[in-house]
């Protein structure tokens, strides 16, 4: 077990007493950071980087699994940081900055369940694919089953990494006031009056559009799409706990930003660098 970690740890340039090699910045990409904490100390170079750059954190980052298209970016390391990027085929290069430091500022970011016993999660949202919400508007009561069908339909699907939230604007007043008024404020409106019933078709009005008259929900929610552009996710996440901090640092653009959040959440992971530091001491190791 002892030779194994001295050999590698003089491979990398760890300060140990046996070494004697000082520590100095490294662009050369040693290995990728696995999750996985072995029985014996076999570890990769670049979690023995993220040991010695940051040597109080108890937590280092590391990746359970690099999903199709997916690509990991060589680690960069220098006293005090450590930073590593995932670049993906679908939402982007460097879709994904992670960087491992003693402290961090997560001002304002909403707190979150934490990850694991002892790490908390802060995470500030940027950008992100949302809701597209679009007025249902029955010109009289008459209408009004029909446009609550309609929403009934509707509601929940999935439209460029968007969810649709149609309503039914049934409140008091003219018709011509109520989607003025959605217009206004939402932008996108559907309107049932006696011939549209009739018909099974829809009157749709967007804001820098002229109005289509007569046509099926389906064409209707097809012109909706294409006017929207494509899922962006960006944020910044904060994992904080003793002697350091890891943030993720999200700028995903493009058919799969809606998932970035849930796929980097189970494809990344902690390394317990403090266990491999009591580990590497107890070896007889000064880490």
């Amino acid at each position: 077990m002892r030779i194994r970690l001295a050999a590698l740890v003089c491979g990398v340039g760890l300060m140990v007493t046996s070494c004697g090699v000082d520590f100095a910045p490294d662009f050369s990409g040693p290995g990728i950071p696995e999750c996985s904490y072995p029985v014996e100390l076999e570890v990769s170079s670049a979690t023995i980087l993220q040991l010695q750059a940051v040597p109080s954190a108890d937590f280092g980052p590391c990746i359970n699994e690099l999903r199709a298209g997916w690509d990991y970016i060589d680690q960069f390391a220098e006293s005090g940081r450590v930073l590593f990027w995932l670049d993906s085929d679908r939402v982007g290069d460097r879709f994904l900055e992670v960087e491992l430091t003693a402290t961090c500022d997560a001002g304002g970011a909403a707190r979150y369940a934490g990850p694991g016993p002892g790490i908390e999660r802060r995470i500030r949202i940027e950008e992100e694919p949302g809701e597209v919400a679009i007025a249902v508007v029955p010109v009289a009561p008459r209408h009004r089953g029909d446009a609550r069908a309609l929403v009934t339909g509707t509601i929940g699907t999935k439209m460029k990494g968007r969810t649709l939230a149609p309503y039914v604007d049934d409140s008091d007043g003219p018709a011509s006031d109520r989607i003025q008024a959605a217009l206004a404020t939402i932008g996108i409106v559907l309107i049932l009056d006696d011939v549209e019933v009739a018909t099974g078709t829809v009157e749709l009005r967007r804001i820098g559009h002229d109005p289509r008259v007569g046509i099926s929900l389906e064409h209707a929610l097809e012109e909706i799409e294409d006017d929207l552009g494509s899922p962006v996710y960006r944020a910044e996440w904060f994992h904080s706990f003793e002697g350091g901090c890891i943030v993720y640092r999200f700028d995903a653009k493009g058919a799969g930003a809606e998932f970035a959040a849930s796929q980097v959440r189970s494809s990344l992971g902690f390394y317990p660098l403090g266990e491999l530091r009591e580990d590497a001491r107890a070896a007889g190791f000064d880490v």
